[in-house]
This record gives C-alpha cells, structure tokens and sequence, in this order.
C-alpha cells in the first residue's frame, strides 16, 4: 500500500511514498484533496464544495471545475505516479469515491492517507480525553504531547490561501486559529512537564517555542525568563527582557512597556535572588541509586512500564529466580517512573525483617511517619499519588501472618486510589489486584554484554574479542543467563583467562562466591542467594527441590513423581518460589546453578544414586513405550516427546555407564533407535550405542544386545562407515540366530540387504532381501519391499519396483505406519520422475513432505527436497530446480548424509548439462563419482548409464565403469 504524506502546518506539500506530488499544482485542486484528506470519513455534497472553492461562480460552472478537479487527482493518482503499484486497480477501490451527490476519501482504497493536521489532532484529544491525576506527571500524555508539537512546524496553511474564495479563506482562519491555541496549551504542558522532570533545556527550547507563538501574552515571557534564571542563564534572561521590551513598543506603541509582573521578575534577575525564585520541584524519593548500568532488560523495562501506564495495573510483583535480578530492575524502574508519581517513589527493604508485623511499621519509616500505627499509615497512603518498591516480598509470605500482609495491602490498595506498588518475590502474592511479571534470566548477547561489562569493572583493559568471544558465550550459556552468576564470574576475570574460567566451569558453586561486599549478604555468592528461596519451603518440598537435580533439560509431573512422590501443590510451591520455572505446558525447568545446588543437597542427604536409579528406571520405561509406538499413529507426538526429553535420555545413559550399566543405556538406545534415524541424529546414536556395547556386562540379555548391534549397524550405514555398519550387522545377525529370535533375524537380514545396495552388491542385496520376506511377520513386510523396491528402481526395473512399493503403501496405509507411507510415496514419485512424470510426482512428493514435516522426520525432508529439485528439472525449471539441490545438500551436510551428498551432486551435474554448462557438469559429476569410489559404494548399470549419456552431451570422458 502507498502512503500519501500531506504537510499542512507551514507551506501546503503533498508526498507519495515520500517523493513529491505532482500533477496538482493547481491551488484548488490542492485545497480540494486536503479539505477530504482533513474528513476521510465524511460525504461532503458537491453542493459544499463548490460553495467552499468556487462561490464566485454560478453553480453550473461551480460543478464543472469540481469535477475537472475531481479528473485531475483521478489522473494524479492512476496514471502519474509510478510509487503506486496499480497492477490492482481493477480490485482495489480508488482514493477518491464519487457520486452524483457526495465526494470522500475511499477508506479502504490502495493509499493511504497521513495528513499532520489530523494527526496533531488526534494526540491532542487523546490526551484531553487520558484521565490522570495531573498533566505533568502523566509521562504518556506528555510523549504524545511532544508527538504533536514536533508536528507543528508553523501556523495551519500559511502562505497557502484563495483570494477569490472568501468561504475558505474563512474555514483555513478558524482551523488556524484552533490549531494555534492547541499547540499554546500543549508547549505550556510540555514546559511543565520538562521542569518537573528535571529537564531544564527542554523545558526552556519549549518555553521559547510558546513565547514565540505568543509574543503578546507576557505570561509565556515570564516563564522563559523564570526557566533561564534557575538554570544559570541570567545574561540570556536578562537579553530576552530587551527583546520583550522591543517587540512590544512595535506592535503596541513606543510607549508600551512590560506588565508590573514582568518588571518586577527583572528585578530578581541576578545571582542572589534567581535561585530564590520559584520551581516545579521534582517529587521525593528515597530511591537508592542504582550500582551498575543495567543490561538486556529494554523489552522487561518497556513491558512494566506499560502495565502501569497504559494497562491500569497497579501491583505488579516482578517474579523470578533468585539471582535473576529482581531488585535491580524494580530500582531501574522506579527512577524511570518517579516523576509519574506526585509523591514520587520509595524504597522499602524488606529482607532484613524477621517478622511481617514489622513490615508496615517498615513503610512508615521509609516515608517518614512519626506515628507507625495501621491506622496513620492508611491515612496517609490515602491522600498521596506515589509509587512504594516493597524488595524481598518472598520471605515475609512465609513467615507467621504473612498471608495477613498480603490481605492487608489487597484491601488498602482499593482505598488509596492513587498508590502503585512494585514488589519484587521469588513467589506471587496471589491476591486479585496482583499483575505478575515473570524476570527471564538474560538472553544472548545481552548475557556476553554483562560479562564484558563486569569484567571490565574488575580488569579495566577487558575487551570482547574474536578469540574470547566463544569463551564468554559458553560460559554465559553454562550459566542460564543467569545475570548474579555472570556478575560472579566475570569479577575473576582480572585473576583467570576466559578460556581458563570456560575450563573451569564443571562445579559451579565454588566459583560463584566473594561477590560485592555493596551487595545484601544473600546476594554475595550465589549459594546463599538460592539457600535464602530454599529455607522458605517446607521438609517435603526440599527434598523434592533436591530430588529434581537429577533431570537435565526439564521435567514432566510424571517423571518428577517417579524420581520423588510428592503432592502438585509441592511442585507448584517451588514454581512460585522461582526455584523451577515452566518450560512449556506441563514442563518444568531448573537453572544450571539452581540445579548443581540441589544436587549437593541430594548428595549430602545421601539418596543422589538411588534418585539416580528412579531416574533412569523412568526413562527406559518410557523409550519402551516409544519403541512400540514410533510405527503407529501416535508417531508425531512420541517423537516431541522424546526430543523434550532427550537430554535426560542422555544422562540417564551416561549414568548407567559410569555405574557398569550397559543394559540401561542399551534400553534406551533401543527405544529411541528410530527417533535418531529420523531426526538425522546419527552420529550421535552411534557413538552411544558402540559405548555401551564396548562394555561387558553378562547380565544384559543377548536379545537386547543383538537389537543394538543391529541398530548400531544401521546408524553406521547411515554415515557411509561401510566396514563398522557390516561388523554390527553380521554380528547381530549371528547373535539372533544363536537366539532363534526370528524378528531380530529379519530385520538384520533387511538392513544387509541394504548395506550391500549401497556398497554396489546388488545381486545379494536382493537375495538378503528375499531371506528377510520369508521370515518377517505379514505386518512388518513392508520393510523388506520397500527397501527391495528401492534396489530395483536403481537397476532401472521400475515396473517390479512399482508394485512392491504400491504393496508396501497399501500395508503401511492400513496401519497407519507414517514412515513407512512416506518412503512409498518417494519411491513412487522417483520411479515417475524417472520415467519424465513430474504431474504423477508432485502430489505425491507433497503428501510425504506433510507426513515428515509431521514425524520430524530429517533425512526424509531432505530426500523430498532433492526430488522437488528432480521434478523442477523435469520441467525444465533450472534455477528452481537448483535452489531445491542446493537445499537438500546442505541438509544432508547437516546430518552427515555422505552417499546423499554424491547423489546429490550428480543431480547437479546432470542440470549443469541441460543449462548447458559443461564445465560445471564434468566438476559436479567428477566429485561424486570420487566420493563414491572413496566411500567403497558403486552404482548400477543403469545409473552409470544416466551419467554416460550427461558426459556424452559434454564430450568428456566416461566414467570409471567400477561405479
């Protein structure tokens, strides 16, 4: 949409898409569009019209120029402005709507329409219409205040008139004049506002403005002069009383001289008597005055602010972990807000109170009552506009009537209408009025912008670097973004290297210690700043805080239940003491030195192996479940779940095999084998699986070993590590043999047969495929088909690949095995790219993009995404079909996908000959055959073919024939 800028404050200037109008040079014309711009939603009658631009004119003729006007914006607005994008004229109301009787701007036309008349306007009755106590502690009314005097750059249309048009001539005064005394108001609240808020150039730039605009009113003149005085500038304010002087014996006489007032405030205008003269003072405050510049907390700072700006709030309770620095954004906050307080604001510390009887008494003396009764204190709350910061809420809550506390300013609160509180707690209040706020820890970069600032003020020549960069993220990354932790850690800096304290960031607690000594003494280490949240909770609750340290990376209600037994109200307590945070719906969290607390809690108490066990014990039972159900319907939601909580599966592993525990990590690896196949996770599984399996262990039964030598073998394949993955599998195929376990046997069997297809052994991949069909249960034949299929789709038998994969789909739709569909589906749609069927294809390539983008399913996106490329090439959408390559390879690079980066590249060889690219064909084919021969793998006849005919097209040598 193009936007039509209108300046009607000074000259008269149209702009579209900020370049200048033309084409309407015409004044009545001009005046024309502005009287509509100036309504848009309102049907002036052409009758009106003609009465307000032509009345000198008999009303037939008045008629014609409006509707030659009318032609002439027309034209402007279709034909002559190339800003505007009229390819949607047909669709698209115009700007000007039309009929016999009435004209008005289209609201909903292809151009919008800014006029800053309107706009000057529009902030001002927000404001007349804002309720608050006073203009100039109301810092929304004076932001948009401020909005429209920068609007006003000189008197409504000047230099613009009609002289043949007395009708308008008298409109443009009236509005003139409105606008004029609108902005004498507006800089008078400006001025004010500027002074109460301790900004005297401001407050003097606006003050100059409004005697400027009013040069006869000698009040604005005195008030300049007031300003200057007070601020130092008295030969300023003595050479503005000469100019006053002057301006009023021209416009009233040589005679005139300044009102009695303004003569007298001459007289004060030296150094004894300026600073005596009067002043908006700034509100009272008991504020201390914050230590540090704070960092990363624009958005949180904007947000609070807002709620008691804008959103009517008035008890917001900042809520969070300790360490995340609550205190310090309540400070930063109230000296943001104190001058939207007549009363201003005040600090109150409660942490050192042992009581939540001394709490109001605490009020009292922080706003320097002499009579600390309930009774004095409610009085006096009820008359004042103030804003109170009640610091450390959380351990009065616990405490003998704390709950009391609580009630007691829910109900005074709705009787002091004019008082806000800001309370910081590690728990909310819960009471109605309360609006929580929940403080995040720090986010990058603004986690590294602490430490570099931290450790600056402890070593002054600190600087982020490229070679400490890494250092510092990882360390703040390690701490949560914690921002107590970082402060602690950063002020070692002078002593250890980043890279040295990145080293040394295993235990955490003894690190974080001998903070600042400026600092309340739970906040000087870490330890005792989470030791302050955890001595406010109940036995039961603390050793379920301690319990929990055994999860990494989040928890569910049912897992917490299998480590500790505990009630929900026990989780939820340390929910609201900020000692866990949610992490999604009905996951919870633990902060990285939250958790290593907790951890010595549980290790001192002595039940951290036990809690250990619980733990790993939960997660084999869970990966069990998942086994069952990856092949089923339910496959989407198991494969999220387990990526929640794969960070627990990991630990539970390597628990099981720092304790001699093969079995536990064999378990879990057996359950989770598919989530790793699809998510590209390859590596990963590997290395875990040869871990436990390198580990002898004579009670993990031989069924649970032969699994995972055949998923082991599996996930080499899928590396390419051809020797590994056959070792695996030629192992766990003997093992199930001794085990006369006949699943395991085919299923090993099935994944041979597609080893030796990779490695170019075609004839007994087949035969090791046919083995696998004579021995797999009738709902699992689909594995051996597919795979089948796809062995004789690369011979280039496409009607047998066809019918087994139209087999395989028919089971797999009858089951509901997602995975096994799309596979079929991209069988399919290869064999139909293959015969030059892009039609038959794409559909098919879509409903399995679905199915994988469903089961998260990595390596199959991937081959989808290679196949869009295909089916583009087809068409013979080259640079398309490029950007789908070009994806796809960086994809299986991701995942580490090597046979798929060579297939890959082929495909870019054989585009590079149909866009006729020689040299860029032979470089793309040459590199892929060198990797397959590296990878020992080999291609069919039919597939050396493919690549023969694209050399042949570039008269280049053919292939190595081995491939």
């Amino acid at each position: 949409m193009a936007c039509l800028s209108i300046r009607s404050f000074g000259p008269l200037e149209f702009a579209l898409e900020e370049q200048p109008l033309t084409g309407i040079e015409y004044n009545k014309v001009r005046a024309l569009l502005l009287v509509l711009a100036l309504e848009p939603d309102r049907a002036h009658t052409r009758a009106a019209l003609c009465a307000l631009l032509w009345p000198e004119l008999p009303e037939k003729s008045a008629r014609n120029n409006l509707s030659q006007a009318l032609t002439n914006l027309r034209k402007v607005f279709r034909d002559q402005n190339p800003a505007l994008n009229t390819t949607s004229r047909d669709l698209i109301p115009p700007l000007i709507h039309a009929t016999n009787e009435a004209i008005q701007l289209h609201l909903e036309s292809d151009i919008a329409v800014e006029v800053d008349a309107s706009q000057f306007e529009k902030l001002v009755s927000e404001c007349e219409h804002h309720t608050h106590p006073s203009w100039h502690t109301c810092a929304r009314c004076t932001q948009r205040l401020a909005a429209a005097i920068a609007l006003y750059h000189a008197d409504f249309l000047k230099d613009f008139s009609l002289p043949d048009s007395a009708e308008f001539e008298e409109w443009a005064q009236v509005q003139r004049e409105a606008f004029h005394q609108q902005a004498i108001t507006a800089l008078q609240r400006l001025t004010r506002a500027a002074e109460w808020r301790g900004q005297p150039a401001q407050a003097i730039e606006y003050a100059r403005r409004q005697a400027a605009l009013d040069p006869l009113n000698e009040a604005s003149h005195r008030d300049l002069l007031r300003l200057l005085a007070r601020n130092d500038q008295l030969p300023a304010a003595r050479s503005h009383y000469e100019d006053v002087r002057g301006m009023l014996a021209r416009e009233l006489g040589d005679d005139a001289e300044p009102e009695p007032e303004t003569q007298q405030l001459l007289a004060k205008l030296n150094p004894t008597d300026a600073p005596k003269l009067p002043s908006l003072q700034a509100p009272p405050s008991t504020l201390p005055i914050p230590p540090a510049q704070l960092i990363g907390r624009e958005a949180d700072e904007a947000a609070v602010i807002n709620l008691l700006r804008e959103s009517g709030a008035r008890l917001i309770t900042l809520i969070g972990p300790a360490g995340v620095g609550k205190t310090r954004m309540a400070l930063q906050l109230a000296h943001a807000l104190r001058f939207d307080y007549t009363d201003g604001a005040h600090f109150i510390e409660l942490a050192p109170l042992k009581e939540a009887a001394q709490v109001l008494p605490a009020i009292a003396q922080a706003l320097n009552l002499k009579d600390e009764t309930q009774d004095a204190l409610v009085a006096h709350l009820q008359r004042k506009h103030m804003l109170l910061v009640l610091d450390n809420f959380e351990h009065i809550l616990g405490a003998e009537d704390g709950a009391n506390v609580s009630s007691f300013i829910a109900e005074k609160l709705s009787h002091a209408p004019a008082l806000a509180l800001l309370i910081t707690s590690r728990s909310a209040l819960r009471i109605r009025a309360e609006q929580q706020y929940a403080l995040a820890p720090l986010a990058q970069p603004a986690a590294t912008q602490l430490f570099v600032d931290r450790a600056r003020a402890a070593h002054y020549d600190f600087a982020l670097t490229p070679n400490n960069a890494g250092d510092i993220a990882a360390i703040c990354q390690r701490l949560d973004g914690l921002p107590l932790a970082i402060e602690l850690i950063a002020a070692r800096v002078g002593s250890s290297s980043t890279a040295k304290l990145a080293q040394q960031l295993g235990p955490l607690l003894p690190l974080l210690a001998d903070g600042p000594r400026d600092v309340p003494e739970r906040h000087r280490t870490l330890h005792d700043a989470i030791n302050w949240s955890v001595q406010l909770l109940s036995e039961t609750q603390q050793k379920l805080f301690a319990h929990l340290a055994v999860f990494a990376g989040g928890f569910d209600e049912a897992a917490a239940n299998a480590v500790f037994a505990h009630s929900r109200d026990d989780l939820d307590a340390l929910t609201h003491n900020s000692l866990i945070q949610k992490a999604g719906d009905q996951r919870w969290r633990m902060l990285e030195p939250v958790r290593q607390f907790a951890e010595a809690l549980m290790t001192e108490c002595g039940e951290a192996q036990a809690a250990y066990a619980r733990h790993a014990a939960h997660f084999v039972a869970l990966t069990q479940t998942a086994d069952a159900v990856l092949l089923g319907t339910h496959a989407a939601a198991w494969m999220a779940r387990l990526e929640a909580d794969h960070a627990n599966l990991q630990a539970a592993s390597q628990w099981a095999l720092r304790t001699q525990q093969p079995e536990i990590s064999l378990r879990i690896g057996q359950g989770i084998f598919r989530f790793w196949f699809r998510r590209g996770w390859w590596r990963e599984g590997l290395v875990w699986l040869e871990q436990a399996l390198a580990m002898e262990d004579p009670h993990t039964p031989l069924a649970i070993r032969a699994y995972a030598l055949r998923a082991a073998g599996v996930m080499a394949m899928m590396l390419s590590l051809y020797e590994r993955a056959d070792a695996h599998l030629l192992a766990g195929l003997q093992l199930a043999q001794r085990l006369e376990n006949d699943v395991i046997v085919a299923s090993a069997l099935n994944n041979l047969g597609t080893l030796r297809k990779d490695q170019g052994q075609f004839e007994e991949a087949l035969a090791y495929f046919d083995q696998s069909i004579g021995i797999q249960p009738p709902h699992t034949l689909k594995f051996p088909w597919q795979n089948k299929a796809d062995t004789l789709m690369r011979l280039g038998r496409f009607d047998e690949a066809k019918l087994l994969y139209e087999k395989a789909m028919a089971l797999n739709r009858e089951i509901g095995d997602g995975e096994g569909l799309a596979h079929t589906l991209r069988g399919l749609a290869q064999v139909a790219l293959l015969n030059g069927d892009a039609d038959t294809a794409e559909p098919l390539l879509r409903e399995n993009e679905a199915i994988c983008h469903t089961l998260q399913h990595t390596r199959g996106l991937s081959w989808t995404t290679q196949l869009f490329g295909r089916a583009a090439q087809v068409r013979g959408h080259w640079q398309k079909a490029r950007e789908h390559y070009t994806d796809a390879l960086a994809q299986m690079d991701a995942m580490g996908d090597t046979w798929g980066r060579y297939d890959v590249l082929a495909d870019l060889g054989h585009l590079a000959v149909a866009e006729g690219d020689c040299a860029l064909a032979l470089h793309n084919l040459q590199q892929a055959q060198e990797g397959w021969r590296e990878l020992g793998a080999k291609l069919t006849p039919f597939e050396t073919g493919l690549i023969e005919a694209s050399l042949e097209r570039c008269k280049v040598k053919t292939p190595d024939p081995t491939l």
